[in-house]
């Protein structure tokens, strides 16, 4: 799973700035809905900003973190160097299991925003 997500991360490298983009309009369309809006009307705006913000985030973060994952310990390596090597893979094998788990909290969480959207009648 690690070998994939690194493999992920790399071709997606080039994402990065139009993910970086995404999150920037997200956060500013966030903050101009609550800025404009009155508290009694309903904001078509502001749950597709959210949705847009945590998928950018994810991205970011699949991008960033997993595009420098150390290759396999090679056994003509020093002893230190392999066990340096297997420590910092165990640390992103870690982080691969909580960005699965993250990327499933949010694949929910955007289900349940966007039907909640999406049932709501427009005004």
């Amino acid at each position: 799973m690690l070998d994939a997500l690194a493999a992920l991360a790399k071709r997606c490298r080039g994402l990065q700035p139009f993910a970086y983009g995404v999150a920037v309009a997200s956060v500013a369309g966030f903050l101009i809905s609550l800025i404009s809006g009155d508290s009694s009307s309903h904001n078509p705006y502001l749950i597709p900003c959210i949705v847009g913000f945590l998928w950018s985030l994810t991205a970011v973060l699949l991008t960033s973190l997993f595009s420098r994952v150390p290759p396999v310990a090679t056994d003509s390596s020093r002893r230190i160097v392999r066990l340096k090597i297997r420590f910092w893979r165990l640390l992103y094998h870690l982080a691969s299991v909580f960005f699965v788990l993250l990327t499933g909290a949010v694949l929910v969480t955007s289900y349940r925003l966007l039907s909640i959207w999406l049932s709501v009648p427009a005004e």
